[in-house]
């Protein structure tokens, strides 16, 4: 079983302004299981979705591309630190699939 007990999620910062830390607890998950790759792919992406976001007020609800391009970042990076395959395909899976429902969207969108 592998297991740890910390990884740091760590976003570059938004607009120069800040760059933040978290830490987060995976000492509970089997990382040489497919499972166990997900759910911590889940809990970096939510702690990159956290980190990322900017404060103040916004035209809308939306994230804006510096944050969907820093939750990026900053998850490809937590994740690559681990240097765990069974994470990394969990998280290419994930990615390749987010990338697929921003595609149909968009296309959804489109007149």
């Amino acid at each position: 079983m592998l297991a740890g007990s910390a990884l740091a999620a760590e976003p570059f910062a938004l607009s120069g302004t800040r760059t933040v830390h978290e830490r987060l607890t995976y000492r509970d998950l089997d990382l040489s299981t497919r499972q166990g790759a997900l759910i911590l792919v889940e809990r970096v992406a939510a702690a990159a979705q956290n980190l990322c976001a900017e404060s103040g007020p916004r035209l809308y609800a939306g994230p804006t591309g510096e944050e969907l391009r820093c939750r990026q970042e900053a998850t490809g990076r937590a994740i690559a630190q681990l240097g765990s395959p069974l994470v990394s395909a969990a998280y290419a899976m994930q990615a390749e699939r987010s990338q697929s429902l921003e595609a149909t969207e968009v296309m959804a969108k489109t007149p």
